[in-house]
């Protein structure tokens, strides 16, 4: 009876023991909460001051805000990958193709690891219309390519691939 005692004892012991870094885990993660939160925060802020810029068609100062909040946001948040399309956008009417088609296959990049197939396929295809119509054919069908083999996921129902198609059909190939 008292080695079953002294082995509950240690048992508890340990559970005890291991309860402590478990606590401390507890205060790091509300300590992380709050930081994600006060990014999350200045991303907003980010984003809200970069629609003002658009509006007032300030799109230099616009696209590296919408950036910046991709930064802030990080690869696993739909809104980084928006941002990032955006940006490009952006960075098309200024006439900064390259900064424009690098922003676009950032977003395609970001939709696809968070799985959205659609809105990949479409920055995809957006970038490669704009490496298409830059002259920089070799980007724009590497980019287009990867537009295709989107648009042949089974996640895609007929009436979006069909619109990705069309999309696709407007791409320069040079």
């Amino acid at each position: 009876m008292s080695n079953t005692r002294s082995g509950l004892f240690a048992l508890t012991a340990a559970a005890a023991l291991m309860g402590a870094p478990n606590h401390l885990h507890g205060q790091e993660s509300r300590q992380a909460l709050s930081n994600s939160t006060d990014v999350s925060a200045m991303a907003v802020d980010l984003e809200t001051q970069a629609e003002e810029l658009a509006k007032e068609t300030r799109w230099k100062a616009a696209a590296q805000m919408y950036r910046s909040a991709a930064d802030l946001r990080g690869e696993g948040d739909i809104k980084s990958a928006d941002n990032l399309r955006v940006a490009g956008y952006l960075h098309y009417y200024l006439g900064s193709f390259q900064s424009a088609i690098s922003a676009l296959r950032a977003a395609g990049e970001s939709y696809l690891a968070l799985g959205d197939v659609e809105q990949a396929a479409e920055a995809f295809i957006d970038g490669a219309w704009v490496a298409g119509r830059s002259g920089k054919m070799s980007e724009a069908h590497g980019l287009r390519e990867r537009g295709v083999l989107l648009t042949r996921s089974p996640l895609l129902d007929m009436q979006n691939r069909m619109a990705l198609v069309q999309r696709l059909s407007r791409v320069p190939v040079g």
